[in-house]
This record gives C-alpha cells, structure tokens and sequence, in this order.
C-alpha cells in the first residue's frame, strides 16, 4: 500500500531527478560512429579492392545504381545535392488566367480530350478528369 510520503509533491528547490538525464550515446551518435569504420569491399565503380568508411561504400554504391539508370538512386542523389523539388498548387499563387495559360502550356484541357468536329461544331469528349 502506498505510503503518505511517497504521496507529497517535491520540496521546494529539490528535484525529482537529481541526477538528471542518464548519460549515454543517442541514436544518432551511434549511428555515426558506426559509419565511420572502415571496411574493405570491392568498388563497385572500378571492380578493385577498397578499403574505406562504411559511409563512403554506401556512397559508391548508390552512386553506382544511378550509374546503372536506377531511377530512385537518381532522385536520392539529387534530393541531397539540390534539396527536394518544392510542389506547388497552382490555384493557390494564379488567378484563372494564369491558370489557364499554364493549363494550355502543358496541355491539360481541364479532363477533355481535344474536341472531335461534329457538323462544323466542336464536341468534346471526357477522357480523365485532372487535378490541379
């Protein structure tokens, strides 16, 4: 059964953690430093013996799937060298003349495929709906 003392709240100025956070590594720092070993593989560029940082053979490594045409490695790469692409909603900076020249531009037509001519008349068929 709990105890009328362990029930109080702290004195004043003492804290519930006097020792505060325990000392440790976080995950990050052990990430990091398990990065940092070195090992020996084969480059995958140059095919020879290579002794280096785990970081740098997961660098060659991806470097060498892009080199291969691997489209994900691309973006990765490019996402760390240039920053993701920011997206944008095209409604929200354009008035409708905006939009409507950037619609034509790229040939978005509102879900309509280009318009069939019936007796000298256009008549437009649904083809899938775009959103913007």
């Amino acid at each position: 059964m709990a105890n009328e003392k362990n029930l109080t709240p702290f004195k004043k100025g003492q804290s519930g953690n006097p020792k505060g956070r325990p000392k440790g590594q976080s995950l990050s720092t052990l990430l990091r430093n398990l990065l940092e070993r070195q090992l020996t593989t084969k480059d995958p560029v140059t095919k020879r013996k290579i002794r280096k940082q785990i970081k740098e053979h997961i660098n060659l490594r991806l470097t060498s799937k892009a080199i291969d045409g691997d489209i994900r490695a691309i973006e990765v790469i490019y996402d760390r060298l240039e920053g993701r692409a920011i997206q944008r909603n095209i409604n929200a900076d354009a008035d409708s003349e905006d939009t409507d020249f950037i619609m034509q531009f790229f040939g978005m037509n509102g879900g309509l495929e280009k318009p069939h001519r019936k007796n000298g008349k256009k008549t437009p068929t649904l083809k899938k709906k775009v959103r913007i």
